[in-house]
């Protein structure tokens, strides 16, 4: 019984895995609110900015926010793309 329970564990997590994985595609790009950038909280600090997460069925705007520099990366600000089954969002990430 617990290896079930165990197995069943597991198989939801991987389905939330890759369930949250997928691209998903929209026919057109949601207009993204005018935010104005704050001063920067401390001397270095670098701007994370604004971008798209899928939630509850659709693409939904996150601010963007300040954070500490990651020494040796830059930061690549998230964009959306236009493909074949219509448009979709990639994420900012440290490259």
């Amino acid at each position: 019984m617990i290896r079930f329970l165990i197995g069943v564990v597991v198989l939801f997590a991987l389905m939330l895995c890759f369930g949250g994985c997928r691209t998903h595609y929209v026919a057109q790009v949601p207009v993204a609110p005018i935010i104005v950038r704050p001063t920067a909280p401390y001397a270095g600090a670098v701007w994370i900015d604004n971008g798209w997460v899928w939630r509850g069925g659709r693409h939904t705007f996150v601010p963007g926010y300040y954070t500490q520099p990651r020494r040796g990366h830059a930061y690549s600000a998230g964009a959306w793309r236009n493909g074949p089954r219509g448009n979709h969002y990639v994420r900012g990430r440290w490259r």
